[in-house]
């Protein structure tokens, strides 16, 4: 009886231990997620409600009130698979959306929904992400052009680097390593060119929307993709990437830690196994 009784007590350990050493794997092997965000974009499009719900039964995942122009989300992390993307005026009771789409979600993609073009024409264009980031002594940067006042925009950094040549509406550049820091963007438009500062980010990947101001020229408006950075930008525009970054490589983190417990934990209880075989008393026959 004593034997089993010990048997039985070990077993139950064990398995305790091994639970721990499983459970923080499960985030790695589950499915991947994939990731989305959303912008308006529109510029005579009043402030608009967002949202993204299941395309079967039409359960809402994600709802966002009062978005204005140059507004964009963060990322939304979503299993993947097809849903219902939305966007209604805010002031509007009746809830009838100016667009609506079905968002395809890819494992381990990331893509920007953004609502452009002027309010009688408006519709969703989807742009994919690239959320990798360069090395910290580099910038990644792209230009998109949104604008609805030229029929085409270039858009070149201080240093001569092109983001965008002649591009029309709608039309999204290449991502490009440059300098990192503030830097005053030339953009030429159908009515000669403007500037805009931003700051471009060291180890980060980011989009530039060529958009227009309250007078009709143009602007640019700058987001983080992602980033190398483990503090999570706020706000409510120059947010993204950077967050999912951070929650991405924690749970890794959390993983592996747990990991490395639970074979320290499950190595304790083999050795107290062990032990308590070689000084329990030997039992002998008559």
């Amino acid at each position: 009886m004593l034997h089993r009784s010990r048997t039985v007590r070990l077993g139950l350990l064990a398995a305790v231990a091994a639970g721990i050493a499983l459970v923080p794997m499960s985030p790695a092997t589950a499915a991947s997620p994939g990731y989305i965000r959303v912008g308006h974009l529109s510029p005579d499009t009043a402030a608009a409600d967002i949202t993204l719900s299941a395309l079967a039964g039409g359960q809402v995942l994600y709802s966002l009130t009062g978005v204005g122009y140059g507004g964009v989300s963060k990322y939304m992390t979503l299993d993947p698979g097809t849903y219902a993307l939305a966007m209604a005026p805010s002031e509007d009771g009746s809830n009838t959306p100016l667009v609506n789409a079905e968002v395809e979600v890819v494992a381990g993609g990331a893509e920007t929904i953004a609502a452009i073009g002027p309010n009688a024409s408006i519709r969703l264009t989807t742009i994919s992400d690239d959320l990798s980031a360069p090395a910290d002594d580099n910038a990644r940067v792209r230009a998109v052009q949104a604008s609805t006042t030229s029929d085409t925009v270039s858009v070149a950094t201080a240093d001569g680097t092109t983001l965008l040549d002649a591009a029309a509406f709608g039309e999204v550049g290449d991502y490009t390593d440059v300098t990192p820091g503030s830097t005053d963007l030339t953009l030429t438009g159908d009515d000669g060119d403007a500037s805009a500062s931003v700051d471009l980010e060291g180890g980060a990947s980011q989009t530039v929307f060529v958009l227009d101001n309250a007078d009709g020229k143009l602007t640019a408006l700058a987001v983080i993709d992602s980033a190398s950075v483990t503090e999570t930008p706020v706000g409510g525009v120059a947010t993204g990437g950077g967050a999912l970054a951070s929650s991405v490589q924690t749970g890794m983190q959390l993983a592996a830690v747990g990991t490395v417990v639970g074979v320290m934990l499950l190595g304790g209880v083999l050795a107290l196994a062990l032990r308590s075989r070689r000084l329990s008393p030997r039992r002998h026959r008559a």
